[in-house]
C-alpha cells in the first residue's frame, strides 16, 4: 500500500463516506466517536490502520492513521526508519 500525499492510500480517499470506507476495507474492528474532535474513527486492527470521519463535514473521510509497517511513501517503507538518516525527500 502506498501513500499519496493529499489522495489517500491506496483504494482510500479523502472526502469517502463511512459506507464507502467499509465497502473498501470491510467492517472495522471498532469504531469510537471523538467527542473533542466532533468525528468517528474506525479502527482496522488486522490492517493496523485507522480512519477519521469529520461529522461537521458530513462524515467525509478527512484521516488515515497508519501504523502498518509495510506501507510505503515514495516507494520506500516508512515505518522503522530512522528519521534522521531517512531520504525519502
Amino acid at each position: 500500500m502506498d501513500i499519496k500525499i493529499g489522495v489517500g492510500l491506496d483504494n482510500l480517499i479523502f472526502g469517502m463516506s463511512q459506507e464507502e470506507v467499509k465497502e473498501c476495507l470491510g467492517k472495522p474492528n471498532k469504531i469510537s466517536e471523538k467527542q473533542k474532535d466532533d468525528g468517528i474513527v474506525y479502527h482496522y486492527n488486522d490492517i493496523q490502520f485507522k480512519v477519521k470521519f469529520d461529522q461537521k463535514e458530513n462524515s467525509k473521510l478527512y484521516s488515515i492513521e497508519v501504523y502498518n509497517p509495510e506501507v510505503t511513501l515514495f516507494n520506500q517503507k516508512i515505518i522503522g526508519k530512522n528519521k534522521w538518516k531517512s531520504k525519502l525527500f
